[in-house]
């Protein structure tokens, strides 16, 4: 286990979301932090971040162009250049995917990433099923966040279904309304969440996902996880498995 980290399971955070720091310069800081992990998103297949994250970092995972502006071909590009270069988490949106021959050329190393309320068709298990059909290598990276309705329901059917494919958690608070990520994670919401995040497997990478911070906040918010993720696995529990209040 990493000196810096105490959870179960690895965790990190997107590298955009560091305050003050351009993508690449956040790898360093996050290093230099002890960050378990990271998420880049490339936005072609020369950008720096495809070499400057496979130093220092346990699994670091790659995030495929999601923007319209992004031709199939781009984005396989870049997802290539990942492949190249060793990455194992090529992590893709669903709806960018339209030639299914053409990325399942990437096996196993493609995780499909269930979306929000603003890609219908693309949410919940009966929308992921199709898709991850086609695709019989590739894995599955559960979206916590994109999966809330206001309760972790919804989570939890796709954490069932695909739990067998499941190679990475990014996890989330956002605004129901606009489906932006807020800036940390709410008591409230990470305690109804922890349950979920418990039950996936020792070892698998946590991305939490938010608004840009300083980094002393992203450490904050890292802690607060791992404290609640603790905390909910000593909890008392009944016969039913349920915690119980004392």
């Amino acid at each position: 286990m990493d000196r810096f980290q105490t959870s179960r399971l690895v965790i990190g955070f997107p590298s955009g979301v560091l305050e003050g720091s351009r993508p690449f310069e956040a790898l360093e800081k996050y290093r230099a932090a002890g960050f378990s992990t990271v998420e880049i998103h490339p936005q072609s297949p020369e950008d720096l971040l495809l070499d400057g994250a496979r130093q220092g970092f346990r699994e670091p995972s790659v995030h495929l162009p999601c923007q319209a502006s992004f031709l199939e071909r781009e984005t396989l590009a870049v997802a290539h250049a990942a492949l190249d270069r060793g990455y194992t988490r090529i992590v893709a949106h669903p709806n960018v995917i339209r030639t299914f021959a053409l990325w399942r050329e990437l096996g196993e190393s493609l995780l499909v990433e269930n979306l929000d309320f603003r890609s219908p068709g693309f949410q919940w298990v009966e929308d992921m099923k199709p898709i991850l059909e086609q695709l019989p290598d590739a894995r599955f990276c559960l979206d916590v966040g994109h999966a809330w309705d206001g309760s972790a329901q919804q989570g939890v059917r796709l954490f069932e279904t695909f739990r067998d494919r499941l190679a990475e958690v990014h996890f989330s608070e956002i605004d129901l309304k606009t489906a932006l990520h807020l800036e940390g994670i709410g008591g409230e919401y990470l305690e109804s969440c922890c349950s979920l995040l418990n039950r996936v497997p020792a070892g698998t990478p946590l991305i939490l996902e938010m608004a840009t911070l300083p980094l002393t906040r992203l450490q904050e918010v890292r802690e607060q996880v791992e404290r609640a993720l603790a905390e909910e696995i000593h909890a008392p529990r009944s016969e039913s498995g349920a915690p119980v209040e004392i």
